[in-house]
């Protein structure tokens, strides 16, 4: 990614809607699947600026991983501690070490993705938990995803599927963004029309990413709201479509 776009970012988890209704949403998955159990050994990887860390600790000892220097330098910053540089290929980790593994929309900037769960089954014990979040549907590739360095999107059975193959039984398998999917489909195909019309690839520019766009603070609280009530709904149910996917699954 873009240090510029990168900085813009780390900025906007503090205030944009789409980073803070995304943060609720995880932390009642967590929460649902780590909360009863005891203290345990987690690893966040591609942590970021560290913003989960915080929710992840409340569950157990927490390390953060990162391939990004500058990435690693936010959650130093910002007063996190065990954050290691390091391939999310091949995890600083001995087989069946971890109670937990975290991977926060990361596999889909990996070519290999494949290798990354792979080296998450391996570390994890039996039993454990990995939790995966992931843009949805490939035909929603966007300039967007080029801003955002993406591979791919994946649909719910594509990604249950990896999971299994990797030797983790799938708990739950849910869409979010729900709400919005309707007019974020529009915005994305509208803007998808116009960059082919404008010849936007064919020129090579470099498109800019909309979700760095600054958002009205009545149309952020309104938006934000939305994914509040997702966020409140998905422990009890799982969506049948969305923007973005999130599966949470054991280790057998």
């Amino acid at each position: 990614m873009d240090v510029t776009i990168y900085h813009e970012w780390a900025e906007l988890e503090k205030t944009h809607w789409w980073f803070i209704g995304r943060k609720r949403i995880f932390t009642n998955i967590i929460d649902e699947f780590l909360g009863e159990k005891a203290p345990r050994r987690i690893c966040d990887i591609g942590c970021g600026a560290g913003a989960m860390i915080p929710i992840l600790a409340r569950h157990g000892r927490v390390w953060g991983l990162e391939s990004s220097e500058l990435a690693a330098k936010y959650c130093v910053e910002n007063g996190i501690e065990n954050i290691f540089l390091a391939d999310s290929r091949k995890l600083p980790f001995g087989d069946e070490s971890l109670d937990a593994v975290a991977l926060f929309d990361v596999i889909e900037h990996i070519d290999d993705d494949d290798r990354v769960l792979e080296e998450c089954g391996r570390v994890c014990k039996k039993g454990a938990t990995l939790i995966v979040s992931v843009p949805a549907y490939q035909f929603l590739m966007s300039p967007n995803d080029i801003v955002a360095d993406h591979k791919r999107r994946y649909s719910r059975g594509a990604l249950c599927a990896k999971l299994v193959k990797h030797g983790f039984r799938v708990e739950k398998a849910t869409y979010y963004n729900f709400f919005l999917f309707p007019p974020i489909l529009v915005a994305v195909l509208i803007r998808k029309a116009l960059w082919r019309l404008t010849g936007g690839a064919a020129k090579g520019r470099t498109p800019k990413g909309n979700i760095s766009y600054k958002t009205p603070a009545p149309i952020n609280s309104l938006l934000l709201s939305f994914m509040t009530l997702e966020s409140k709904m998905i422990r009890k149910l799982n969506f049948p479509f969305g923007h973005s996917l999130v599966c949470a699954a054991t280790k057998e």
